[in-house]
């Protein structure tokens, strides 16, 4: 059974009894004297590259009397709302008042609130306008819950998640033809080898997965569960499906457990199953991985499936 966790104490006295502003200093007489505006900014940003909420909570405090004189602080006290202290709401207006296109760790902190915000309205703006949009899928809000309980979770995952979701997703249902043979952990740089530009592994739900809407991982696709590392579980339970696109070419292969090692039990494609396999074969050889990438491309030839006769 899924356990929610409660958010540490620590927490809450940081965000909610004290908010920003309130030991800004400004109109209270006698209060110390805080830092200047460059020093609050060299110290948010140092904070911020800690990720940590009590030290992030009282450098954004410190630097609040400055809010609203300098842009390049607004950001900062921006990012530390929204994608550290999981205030998105009242990050986003501070990130988007200036916006600043082309820097690096001004488009992070944009992407990262509209990912905590979460709402189809931050999700279709600003990564839009910056060429990172994402189909709508409802792995999405399993991310915005993630990224609200976890700094470290950015936009770079909302996008693997949605891609590696989507492939898994277009994976047949009905029609899967019949394949065989041993599958060797050399299955993924197979597919590589293959010209493959995209991987995915994705395996049905355990008794003991998390509730999706808790947001935590394994994160679930619509059929299945998206196995975040390339590399077959062991020991294999239960099936699972690795899936690879090239280009248009897509081709996936279901996974069982054999008397010694996983087996091929089914794929999109018979033709397709060989092929993969025989280049997994190939790689399993004697020798580094380059020479054997080469080996698959000099007797295979580069494609997913069989190429068509002439």
């Amino acid at each position: 059974m899924s356990v929610v966790r409660p958010f540490p104490m620590a927490w809450l006295a940081l965000v909610l009894v004290l908010p920003l502003g309130a030991c800004s200093g400004e109109g209270s007489p006698g209060a110390p004297e805080g830092p200047s505006l460059d020093e609050a900014r060299a110290d948010l940003a140092a904070a911020l590259e800690t990720r940590e909420v009590e030290p992030v909570a009282a450098a954004a405090r410190a630097a609040a009397r400055y809010e609203g004189q300098d842009p390049a602080l607004d950001h900062l006290i921006g990012d530390a709302l929204a994608n550290v202290l999981m205030k998105p709401s009242e990050g986003l207006p501070l990130l988007t008042a200036s916006p600043s296109e082309g820097d690096p760790a001004w488009e992070r902190a944009i992407l990262g609130a509209a990912l905590r915000a979460g709402t189809p309205e931050a999700l279709g703006d600003w990564p839009v306008r910056l060429g990172r949009g994402v189909e709508p899928h409802p792995v999405l809000a399993q991310l915005s819950l993630a990224a609200r309980q976890d700094p470290a979770v950015g936009w770079e995952l909302a996008e693997e998640a949605v891609a590696a979701c989507t492939l898994l997703d277009a994976a047949p249902q009905r029609g899967r033809q019949p394949a065989e043979g041993r599958v060797p952990d050399t299955v993924f740089a197979a597919a590589q080898a293959l010209g493959a530009e995209q991987l995915a592994l994705g395996r049905p739900d355990y008794l003991t997965d998390p509730d999706p809407l808790l947001g935590e991982r394994p994160f679930r696709c619509r059929q299945h569960r998206w196995v975040e590392t390339l590399e077959l579980p062991d020991p294999l339970v239960l099936n699972v499906v690795v899936a690879a696109r090239r280009g248009e070419e897509r081709a996936w292969l279901w996974v069982g457990a054999g008397l010694e090692e996983p087996e091929a039990i089914a794929a999109s494609s018979t033709e397709a199953a060989a092929r993969w396999l025989a280049a997994a074969t190939l790689l399993g050889q004697p020798g580094d991985a380059a020479a054997g990438a080469e080996l698959v491309r000099t007797a295979l030839g580069e494609g997913l499936l069989p190429p068509e006769s002439p």
